[in-house]
């Protein structure tokens, strides 16, 4: 890249990586004007380039490896910018999902998988929960606030063992004004076979929902069910779909800067009949 400064998979909008890399290498290199970028992307005028920024015209495919060489991306870096520009011009629902796909396996998320010495945050459902929540709405030591925001609600009682329990195994801390945060945006047990404790995690997870199905109106959750004819095969083709809509799902939530909210979405495939084992 031609500045140090500028990392393209930080972003999930080319506008907004265009308008940095000019506002950062015009700093750093003089000549890095607006009428510069014209003409070395072949444009009729200066005034294109911010039309695209502000997203009043679209960027062509045929500008993306001009803009590449200008900026001297690496291969990788193009490739990225390319399937970003896709994803944020794209015409359909149906293909931003596809482009968020193509997009996801460049990013590289930040896990933490959890260690079974740390598997009790899953022996009740509100530990993530309360993890998911500091990362939504600035809360010190308000147990009175957390106990009443989530739902079900819990006790003070539980909120404080809990907090205690994440700051221990060091999913959130405290910043300098005393507000919690979690330590990192994501855990994961990395581990495909579920011991008890996450077994049971489920189970809770499971029960919230039918609770959720009757508690919140429609347009507050989302349920849907399917009921299919399939072979082994095809179990193993929705198991990677499923794999990879988690994976997406995960990066919307890296993008996310503006939470006020959590949720629970809960992934279920198993049989109606009898197979053999």
């Amino acid at each position: 890249m031609l500045s140090k400064e500028l990392d393209i998979f930080r972003y999930n909008d080319f506008r907004s990586f265009l308008y940095d890399a000019w506002k950062i290498c015009s700093k750093q290199f003089p000549y890095f004007s607006l009428r510069y970028i014209a003409s070395r992307l072949d444009m009729k005028s200066h005034s294109s380039f911010t039309q695209i920024i502000r997203g009043r015209l679209r960027l062509n495919k045929e500008k993306l490896p001009k803009i590449s060489k200008l900026l001297r991306m690496s291969k990788r870096e193009f490739q990225y910018f390319e399937r970003l520009v896709h994803y944020n011009q794209a015409k359909s629902p149906i293909e931003q999902r596809e482009r968020l796909s193509e997009l996801s396996s460049f990013v590289q998320l930040n896990i933490t998988y959890i260690e079974p010495r740390s598997y009790e945050i899953y022996t009740k459902w509100y530990h993530t929960a309360i993890r998911a929540l500091v990362a939504a709405i600035d809360i010190s030591d308000q147990f009175d606030k957390i106990a009443n925001t989530l739902s079900p609600s819990i006790s003070v009682s539980e909120v404080r063992t809990s907090i205690r329990l994440l700051e221990k195994l060091g999913l959130i801390e405290r910043d300098i004004e005393n507000v919690l945060k979690p330590t990192d945006s994501i855990i994961s047990t990395g581990d495909p076979e579920l011991p008890n404790a996450i077994a049971n995690y489920n189970l809770q997870m499971i029960d919230l929902a039918k609770e959720a199905l009757d508690g919140f109106p429609k347009k507050q959750r989302e349920f849907s069910t399917l009921t299919l004819g399939i072979s082994e095969k095809s179990y193993g083709r929705i198991k990677e779909e499923f794999s990879r809509f988690r994976k997406n799902l995960l990066h919307i939530v890296k993008e996310e800067r503006h939470a006020d909210r959590v949720y629970q979405a809960n992934f279920q495939l198993f049989p109606l009949m009898k197979l053999e084992s």
